[in-house]
């Protein structure tokens, strides 16, 4: 999301989306017509993952979401110290590799 941020600055909405997910975009444009993209939205599904000590929530990718230019801007402000802090405390995610503890 980074790159997408310090890469594509002007667009007011992104779309996360696997290949098997089937978009209506019509519905998705006239829908997203009606929300302010300055403002954080996230459309989508969230959810607390599952024995996590810290409550942590995460989203689901599967089915897709849209966030916001504000949204991904007000992400991108923490991604560094977010990133860090999981990196840390969780040895092996960034490199996508198992708990090494």
């Amino acid at each position: 999301w980074r790159y997408i941020h310090d890469e594509l600055p002007a667009r007011a909405w992104y779309v996360k989306a696997d290949d098997d997910t089937l978009l209506f975009v019509r519905n998705l444009e006239d829908y997203l017509s009606t929300l302010e993209p300055a403002y954080p939205h996230f459309l989508g599904r969230r959810f607390l993952l599952p024995d996590s000590a810290y409550r942590e929530w995460s989203i689901s990718g599967g089915a897709g979401y849209v966030l916001s230019h504000g949204a991904l801007s007000a992400f991108r402000e923490v991604w560094d110290t977010c990133f860090e802090a999981v990196s840390r405390n969780s040895p092996g995610w960034a490199s996508g590799g198992g708990d090494t503890a």
